[in-house]
C-alpha cells in the first residue's frame, strides 16, 4: 500500500499521564531518600541534593565554588585519584549548581553501585578543599568571567537580574571582579562544613540501583559518621527584591550585535495559575512556532532564534524574553516584540492556536518522562520544592481543560507592557 504524503496524518489526543511519586524512606539518621525504581538498562543515578545554592551564602561565590570543587580532594585521595577511582567502576560524578541547591550526582552501572558509592561516600563526608585546587579554579574562574563580560549576551544577563532582584539579592548574578579577590578557601571550607550535612541532605535515586540500594546508602551516608560542625543551616524565610522596571540600555560601540532582555517577577508553581501561565508564554515564545518566533526570525529575519520563558524559584518566580539581533536592526526588534505582547493582550489566541500549543506542551510533557532520570527530575521537583505529589497531573489536567478567556486573562495580567523591564546591551 503506497501512502499518500498529501494527506497530512492524524493528531490524537495526548492521553493523560499520572506520574508515580514514591514515598520517601529514611536513613537511622533521617536522610530522606526517593527511589525512581524504571528503565531497562543496568543503569541508576545517585543525586545528593543540597540546600546550598545562592539563597544559603553570605559571600558571592561561595556556594558555587564549593559545589564546583566539592570533588576536588580528600584527606586520602587528591582530584586525579578520585577521578581515576571513579571511572575504574565505569563511573562519573557530576556537580550541579542551582539558585536553591546544589547537587552531587553518581552515574554508575548497578554492578558497580556498592563500590563506587563508597568513593562519593567519602568524597562527599571528607572534602577538604586543597588550597592548589582552590587557586587553580579561582583563576579559571576569574578568567572565563572577563572573556563573559566581553560579551553583550553575557552582560544583559547578568544585568537584568540584578534589576529584578537588587543587587544583594541571592537571585542576582551579577558579579565583579572584585568577588574573586574577596573569596578565600577559608570562606568556601566553612559553607561547605555548614551547608552539606545529613540535616540538609535528600537523596534521590533513579534507574535500576538493585534490590540492596537502602543498605548502601545506609552504610556510607546513614551510619557513617560526618564530621560535626555547630554551625546550624541558616535559610531567609522570605527574600525581599529591590526591583526596577522601564528601560535601560548599556552601550557597547563596537558590539554587532544587540542583547535583549525584557520581563518581570511574576508567580511561580504553588500558584494556581502558574498552568495558565505557562500555556500563555509558550504561544508568545516557549517554542519553535511561538508568535516571536514567526515574527521575528521567521518573518523580519533579525535574529536567529528568540524564546521566552519562565523561572521558578524556591522564594520567587520571573518571566523574560530574550534574544541578540544584528545591532542595526535593534529599534526594529524591540518594536516588534511589544507588537506581538500588544496583540496578544488586545486579540488573544484563536482555537487553532490554543489547541496547538496545549498539543505541543502535552506531547513535550510526555517526552521529557522518556528515562528514568527525567522521572527522577520531576520527583526531585515535587519534594525538593514542597509540591503536592499530584502536582503534575494538575498541571497537565489545567493545560488540557484551559480555555482563550482565562488564558487571556492571565496574559493581560503578566504579560502587560506594564512595569516591565527592558534591557538592552550593545547599540540601540
Amino acid at each position: 500500500m503506497t501512502t499518500d504524503r498529501s494527506i497530512a496524518p492524524p493528531i490524537n489526543p495526548v492521553p493523560r499521564v499520572k506520574l508515580s511519586v514514591p514515598e520517601p524512606l529514611f536513613l537511622s539518621n533521617g536522610i530522606p531518600v526517593y527511589i525512581v525504581e524504571a528503565g531497562a538498562l543496568d543503569l541508576c543515578r545517585i543525586e545528593l541534593l543540597f540546600k546550598a545554592g545562592n539563597t544559603a551564602q553570605e559571600k558571592k561565590l561561595t556556594a558555587s565554588f564549593a559545589s564546583s570543587l566539592s570533588d576536588s580532594g580528600t584527606p586520602r585521595l587528591n582530584a586525579e585519584q578520585i577521578a581515576e577511582s571513579i571511572d575504574a567502576y565505569g563511573a562519573f560524578l557530576e556537580n550541579e549548581f542551582f539558585f536553591d541547591y546544589a547537587s552531587v550526582n553518581l552515574y554508575s552501572l548497578t554492578r558497580h553501585v556498592e563500590n563506587a558509592s563508597r568513593i562519593l561516600g567519602e568524597v562527599i563526608r571528607d572534602a577538604s578543599f586543597p588550597e592548589n585546587e582552590f587557586e587553580v579554579h579561582s583563576a579559571f574562574s576569574r578568567q572565563r568571567f572577563l572573556v563573559a563580560m566581553k560579551k553583550v549576551q553575557h552582560i544583559c544577563s547578568r544585568k537584568f537580574s540584578d534589576l529584578l532582584f537588587g543587587n544583594n539579592h541571592p537571585y542576582s548574578t551579577a558579579l565583579e571582579e572584585s568577588d574573586f579577590d574577596a573569596i578565600t578557601s577559608h570562606d568556601v571550607r566553612r559553607f561547605y562544613h555548614r551547608f552539606y550535612r545529613p540535616d540538609n541532605l535528600m537523596i534521590f535515586v533513579s534507574g535500576q540501583p538493585g534490590s540492596n540500594i537502602l543498605s548502601i546508602l545506609e552504610k556510607e551516608f546513614g551510619k557513617i559518621a560526618w564530621p560535626s560542625n555547630d554551625e546550624k543551616p541558616v535559610f531567609p524565610k522570605t527574600l525581599i527584591p529591590v526591583s526596577e522596571s522601564g528601560k535601560f540600555h548599556i552601550k557597547v560601540d563596537d558590539a554587532l550585535q544587540s542583547a535583549i532582555k525584557i520581563g518581570k517577577r511574576c508567580y511561580g508553581r504553588k500558584d494556581p495559575r502558574f498552568p495558565l501561565l505557562a500555556l500563555a508564554n509558550t504561544a508568545l515564545g516557549g517554542y519553535f512556532g511561538s508568535r516571536l518566533m514567526a515574527n521575528i526570525r521567521e518573518d523580519k529575519g533579525y535574529t536567529y532564534g528568540i524564546g521566552s520563558g519562565i523561572m521558578s524559584l524556591e522564594y520567587d518566580a520571573f518571566w523574560s524574553i530574550s534574544t541578540e539581533v544584528g545591532a542595526d536592526v535593534t529599534a526594529d526588534a524591540l518594536k516588534e516584540i511589544y507588537f506581538e505582547i500588544r496583540k496578544m493582550n488586545e486579540s488573544g489566541l484563536s482555537q487553532d492556536e490554543l489547541a496547538t500549543v496545549k498539543n505541543y506542551m502535552l506531547g513535550s510533557f510526555l517526552g521529557s518522562l522518556d528515562s528514568p532520570f527525567q522521572i527522577g527530575d520531576k520527583v526531585r521537583t515535587i519534594a525538593f520544592y514542597g509540591l503536592d505529589k499530584n502536582y503534575y497531573e494538575y498541571f497537565t489536567d489545567k493545560v488540557s481543560s484551559a480555555d482563550a478567556l482565562e488564558v487571556g486573562r492571565v496574559f493581560n495580567d503578566v504579560f502587560s507592557e506594564e512595569n516591565l523591564v527592558e534591557l538592552v546591551v550593545g547599540l540601540r
